[in-house]
């Protein structure tokens, strides 16, 4: 049995990012969109440094929303486990109910992206787990 790399391992100056990004045309972010080595992969990457960070990128695209955002995997699943379920709502996000950074939509030779640049910046406090 094999692993798959993550979507994105970014080393930086002060901190290192592991992103699993992840799409859906609901408004809700479920915890079963991580496969379970993806779930493992972000938590053990957290816990070998402190200045690692697991990040997931969660776009919304339907028809009446297309925003996306980046947040700690273990600030989500304090605030799941808090709330006594498995999931976050784009409203949550948006109102800030947990620390995320808002994925403006930009355009990146002729195709449409997201601009990353609070993901790279990112000043999060570790989180107590």
């Amino acid at each position: 049995m094999g692993t798959r790399p993550a979507d994105e391992l970014v080393l930086l100056e002060h901190v290192n990012l592991l992103c699993e990004e992840k799409r859906t045309d609901g408004d809700r972010f479920m915890l079963s969109m991580l496969r379970t080595d993806q779930l493992k992969g972000l938590i053990n990457f957290e816990k070998a440094l402190d200045r690692n960070i697991g990040l997931v990128l969660v776009s919304f695209l339907n028809e009446a929303v297309d925003v996306a955002y980046a947040f700690r995997l273990v600030h989500a699943m304090a605030y799941m486990n808090q709330k006594g379920r498995r999931y976050i709502t784009l409203e949550e996000l948006q109102q800030g109910k947990i620390e995320a950074i808002n994925l403006p939509r930009i355009e990146i030779n002729g195709e449409r992206g997201y601009d990353l640049k609070g993901v790279r910046d990112c000043t999060y406090t570790k989180a107590i787990t």
